[in-house]
């Protein structure tokens, strides 16, 4: 759980006002961050969640009941100009380039060693600034905060 840590850790923070709730419908978990959430939580995520339901873990006041713990796909949120939130809620140290991105992706595939699987499933359940990053991790983008 230290690695997927340090993958997070390597991401802006964004202090979110909750108003983009609306873009709370595909979520890709790694299982190393299902065991992750559940450790934290208590909470057990699925592995892919695609519309037209929104996230399990919205809350009723439109929340993320798992915010400290979310997905990489849902931190990656708001943090790149691909997936910049329409609310106006900006990452404190400015965007991630999309070859970042890229790169914290593939340190993520590697803690479950299915950077393919990985890129494929979350490719399938999201939308086109979600596909945009994924195809760029497989072209091979910037590695962040890597070995």
């Amino acid at each position: 759980m230290q690695a997927l840590a340090g993958v997070y850790a390597d991401m802006p923070a964004i202090d979110c006002r909750g108003l983009c709730s609306d873009s709370c419908f595909s979520m890709f978990a790694t299982p190393a961050e299902q065991k992750f959430i559940a450790e934290q939580t208590g909470r057990t995520l699925p592995l892919l969640h695609a519309p037209p339901e929104p996230c399990p873990e919205l809350t009723m006041l439109k929340r993320c009941g798992v915010w400290e713990s979310r997905p990489f796909v849902c931190r990656l949120w708001g943090v790149t100009e691909a997936m910049a939130c329409p609310y106006g809620c900006r990452p404190e140290d400015g965007f991630l380039s999309e070859a970042e991105a890229a790169g914290l992706m593939r340190r993520l595939a590697a803690l479950d060693g299915g950077e393919a699987r990985m890129r494929r499933a979350m490719f399938e359940g999201a939308d086109g600034r979600v596909q945009a990053v994924v195809a760029s991790s497989a072209k091979g983008g910037g590695v962040v905060g890597g070995d």
